[in-house]
């Protein structure tokens, strides 16, 4: 609500922005109401309010259920009901249950707009495929910095080995640092992608200044890469480790 309160009484409505500016109009002014029948109602404007859509906030209005049943002469009756819940993606099992216990028609969003619910399966299934693409690229990037790093450190591990070192210490210590390479990669990814964000938020707006995309931060997010990538980066450094704990000792430190 941009102005006044959402609570609608017998002569008030609630009008869009940009109603609001064609029509010359704003708060407590008259307003007059008038059906295709011919049927009018003189009410007061109780709110101004904005959905960041320019075309809904230019043709939508809200007025109290017994004025809109004076209007259409609909005493007592309703032409549709709305219902709001709270996971969108459970509409069609909501749709089915409803319909169940009162036998009326219901029709949930995912039915009515069955190509977009398409287009979003679609999408979400790209997503995937790229989240997994981008995890199998940075797990072969990181196993293949730690193999050169076996071959270039042969030497080092066959003396350590010499001296005393378990193969389950070389092994543990190349899973240590594949792991760090993962979470110090997630960060430095995660801090660049919070920047973009905030940029793109700053540039993405409308015409009358609101937001084009509602972009919402989750700190869990943010966690759970790090935790992903760390598990990543040390999945992808067993084969290293393993190959590193392997080493004869003489025969790494002849070269």
């Amino acid at each position: 609500m941009v102005a006044g309160t959402a609570e609608v009484g017998s002569a008030d409505i609630l009008i869009g922005t940009e109603l609001g500016k064609n029509l010359g109009v704003g708060l407590g002014d008259k307003l007059i109401l008038q059906t295709a029948s011919k049927a009018s109602a003189t009410l007061t404007v109780g709110g101004i309010f904005d959905f960041g859509n320019k075309g809904f906030n230019e043709r939508s209005v809200y007025v109290a259920l017994r004025t809109a049943q004076s209007l259409l002469n609909l005493p007592g009756g309703a032409t549709s009901v709305e219902l709001n819940v709270s996971k969108p993606f459970d509409a069609e099992i909501v749709a089915q249950s409803i319909s169940a216990q009162t036998g009326l028609d219901v029709e949930s969003w995912i039915e009515l707009n069955a190509q977009f619910f398409s287009a979003l399966q679609a999408q979400s299934m790209s997503n995937f495929i790229i989240r997994f693409f981008v995890g199998l690229t940075a797990a072969l990037g990181i196993a293949s910095v730690l193999v050169v790093s076996v071959v270039q450190k042969s030497k080092e591990i066959g003396i350590l080995r010499a001296t005393g070192t378990t193969r389950s210490q070389i092994l543990r210590l190349f899973l240590l640092q594949g792991a760090v390479m993962g979470l110090l990669g997630s960060l430095v990814g995660s801090a660049a992608g919070w920047a973009f964000l905030m940029a793109w938020r700053g540039i993405a707006k409308n015409a009358d200044g609101t937001p084009l995309f509602v972009i919402e931060f989750d700190p869990m997010l943010f966690l759970w890469a790090a935790l992903g990538a760390t598990l990543v980066g040390t999945l992808a450094a067993v084969f290293p480790a393993r190959t590193a704990a392997r080493l004869d000792p003489a025969v790494a430190i002849r070269g």
